[in-house]
């Protein structure tokens, strides 16, 4: 074998160890996955219907009538910060209105933790209030409209996720669950 062979072997086999070296100094478990862009399907009416989501993932969906409803299920696998952001197509009635809610699911029960009305004349991402996420728990966000000017609309809900157990995660929105 020749002298560039064995230098060249060499080189590869130090580049490979280096390389080995650290792998103990990452945080695998603050790796996330890539973050998708999802169409909704029909029919994700209710609950039991709703689309599931990732975290960090981007879902589009359209109004089909001025009483369609579409829901979203976000499952948390840790404790976290959920944050949802919202953006729809613009619309020059001022009538319009976007409803978007924020349900926790959890021992038979939803929870609503968030209501928010955006105008469908607001032309920018609306961020709805952050969510601290409980582990194995399932998020629904709904989205809804009730006037007939939405039909054949547009929006995009975007989902991220910090895993973190330094978040709210109880409710206690009342005096007498503070």
């Amino acid at each position: 074998m020749s002298n560039a062979i064995s230098k060249r072997i060499v080189s590869l086999i130090m580049a490979v160890a280096l390389c080995l070296s650290i792998l103990p100094l990452i945080d695998f478990t603050q790796l996330t996955a890539a973050a998708a862009t999802l169409s909704e399907s029909e029919s994700n009416n209710d609950y039991a219907s709703a689309d599931v989501i990732g975290v960090n993932d981007t879902v589009k969906g359209t109004m089909n009538s001025s009483g369609d409803a579409d829901y979203y299920r976000i499952n948390t696998s840790q404790n976290g910060k959920l944050s949802i952001k919202f953006k729809h197509t613009y619309n020059e009635n001022s009538s319009v209105y976007w409803y978007v809610k924020v349900y926790l699911y959890k021992e038979g029960q939803y929870t609503e933790l968030s209501s928010i009305r955006i105008e469908g004349t607001d032309n920018e991402t609306v961020e709805i209030p952050t969510i601290g996420a409980v582990a194995s728990c399932a998020y629904f966000v709904r989205v809804s409209t009730y006037y007939a000017a939405t039909s054949g609309l547009e929006y995009r809900i975007a989902s991220s996720f910090s895993a973190t157990d330094y978040a709210e995660k109880e409710v206690n929105d009342a005096y007498n669950s503070a």
